[in-house]
């Protein structure tokens, strides 16, 4: 009898992520994510040549990267464990081959570097950092896959996806907002919103600085900061707000 194994796919790493941070976190590694050694090995490469930050932030970086690297094997060395520095060999062969490029070993590693998967896993990518003003309709996120050059099967493929990466179209009532200042309180403050809940009856709150209104037909309807001033807000929080149904 045949023993049906339990693969662990990217699809099912993604429907099974808690929240949508996770889920964008697995996106972001095309699966397992990088082990300690790994981030040493690549960072390693980047000692190889001259920042453009200048010589004070690379010892900086060489000095984190030295400390780093003995969190790792160090525990090894005193146990006699010999595995973490065969794995340390083939990693400087994996990061030579691909010649320090982290997303390349990851598609590697992860089996996604076939044409077919890559090209899923991209589409997956981009959907999953789609703007609020491109999730309005299909045709609107149809122009936006074609301005980043992201490859699709057909409007279906677009529609299943964004709901496997969970950012489905907007309906007409659908809300986005945007909260800046933020900070954690215990009690409510004049024009200010609470967000999340944190400890010690605390909450997370924060001041409305833009608001995006879906109507009928796909028309935006923008309250307070632009687009473009809102990206240059560093510290700010998000949430979608569904239409109430009559």
């Amino acid at each position: 009898m045949k023993v049906k194994r339990n693969r662990s796919t990217l699809r099912k790493q993604i429907k099974s992520a808690p929240t949508f941070a996770q889920m964008w976190e697995v996106l972001i590694n095309g699966g397992a994510p990088l082990t300690a050694l790994e981030m040493v090995a690549f960072g390693a490469f980047g000692c190889t040549r001259s920042s453009g930050h200048g010589p004070e932030w690379q010892a900086s970086f060489e000095a984190r990267l030295k400390a780093q690297f003995a969190d790792a094997l160090f525990p090894a060395l005193i146990s006699g464990d010999k595995k973490p520095f065969k794995q340390l060999l083939e990693l400087m062969g994996a990061v030579s081959r691909h010649r320090g490029n982290l997303y390349a070993y990851q598609l590697e590693k992860n089996k996604l570097e076939t044409p077919t998967k890559k090209r899923r896993h991209s589409l997956m990518w981009a959907l999953a950092n789609i703007p609020e003003e491109d999730r309005v309709s299909l045709g609107a996120a149809r122009a936006y896959l074609d301005r980043m050059k992201v490859e699709y099967r057909d409007e279906s493929d677009i529609w299943n996806t964004l709901q496997e990466v969970r950012r489905p179209l907007f309906k007409p009532g659908d809300r986005v907002q945007w909260f800046a200042n933020l900070k954690w309180s215990k009690k409510k403050e004049a024009g200010m919103t609470r967000l999340t809940p944190g400890e010690n009856g605390q909450w997370q709150i924060g001041m409305l600085v833009r608001e995006l209104l879906v109507k009928q037909g796909g028309k935006l309807v923008n309250r307070g900061m632009t687009r473009e001033q809102l990206s240059k807000v560093f510290c700010r929080y998000s949430r979608e707000v569904p239409g109430i149904v009559e």
